[in-house]
């Protein structure tokens, strides 16, 4: 099974299971001002997998679907035998690539925190149109 379609199931599972826990959804939002505080860093990964409502999962998840195989494959080409194991490292360096960039922009800001995929699924699309 390609691992496009495990991070998708693993996303959706928790994004549709914090839709309904609203402490959850909290505790794993990216918040960066919290992170600073708590040293609750586990947020620079754990946001990419949570989002607002189903169309933003949707289209987060839609993208990556379509992108997300092309990139495999050629992960598959660069490092053969590691090719899923690297476009998983990929994609969670993305997310927390992603996170970071908000993190030093965010951490003395009380009211920001940011969730979703999208660092990460841009990360994938850019990655699908090499030059």
């Amino acid at each position: 099974m390609p691992i496009t379609y495990i991070i998708i199931a693993v996303t959706a599972l928790i994004s549709f299971t914090a839709f309904n826990n609203h402490d959850l959804f909290l505790k794993l939002k990216h918040w960066p001002y919290q992170e600073e505080r708590n040293g609750e860093y586990y947020r620079w990964l754990s946001s990419g997998f949570l989002h607002a409502d189903p169309l933003h999962l949707i289209f987060n998840m839609l993208t990556l679907y379509f992108f997300g195989g092309r990139v495999e494959s050629l992960f598959g080409a660069l490092f053969p035998g590691f090719g899923p194991v690297m476009f998983m490292i990929f994609y969670l360096v993305s997310i927390v690539a992603a996170s970071s960039a908000t993190f030093v922009k965010f951490r003395n800001t009380p009211g920001f925190a940011s969730i979703g995929a999208s660092g990460a699924v841009a990360a994938v699309l850019f990655a699908a149109n090499p030059v």
